[in-house]
């Protein structure tokens, strides 16, 4: 059995890396808890909702892990 998908999240601590940190850091009051930081869906995959299901399940264990403010931000890879 292959893997169709992934999200990857976790403490802020452990993903502490943001794109433009400096403007990202500007107005700032405090950091979250949690950072959702990629996806990747197999392109066989792709729009049959196995991203939606990555980020419920990702949202479900940090609750789980006594929740908290989460981020996350879409970026283009191509840019």
């Amino acid at each position: 059995m292959n893997c169709v998908g992934w999200c990857q999240f976790g403490p802020t601590d452990e993903l502490p890396r943001t794109r433009h940190r400096r403007a990202y850091l500007t107005d700032l009051d405090a950091l979250p808890d949690w950072r959702i930081t990629c996806f990747l869906v197999d392109r066989r995959y792709r729009r049959r909702g196995v991203a939606a299901t990555a980020l419920e399940g990702a949202l479900q264990e940090i609750t789980r892990l006594g929740g908290g403010r989460v981020e996350s931000y879409p970026q283009d890879p191509d840019q």
